[in-house]
């Protein structure tokens, strides 16, 4: 099998539409749209895909944050680093209560 996430992404869609009864005559030609559209966009990016549960962890860390617990300590926690553990809080602060610090201009 091809390292090429995406081919084998349609591969499994394809699988699955087969084992439902649903004829290639039917798939094929909207899993080809797919394939194009998806290479126009990312063709030659390297592809993130974010494993699940980042989303329940870092709503915890917020939480956490925001009832007192310092970067540092939910850094080490978390096995994140700090500057991650800011962005995280950043990106929710209506849950972390969180305020990045501003620089002071001279």
């Amino acid at each position: 099998m091809t390292d090429d996430l995406l081919a084998r992404t349609l591969h499994a869609i394809q699988l699955r539409m087969a084992a439902r009864g649903v004829p290639p005559q039917q798939v094929d030609p909207v899993l080809r749209e797919v394939d194009a559209e998806m290479r126009g966009i990312f063709g030659g990016d390297r592809a993130y895909v974010p494993a699940r549960g980042h989303a329940l962890r870092d709503h915890a860390l917020c939480e956490e944050y925001a009832s007192g617990h310092g970067i540092e300590r939910l850094a080490h926690r978390y096995a994140l680093t700090e500057r991650h553990v800011r962005r995280i809080l950043l990106k929710h602060a209506a849950i972390s209560r969180y305020k990045a610090p501003t620089k002071d201009k001279p």
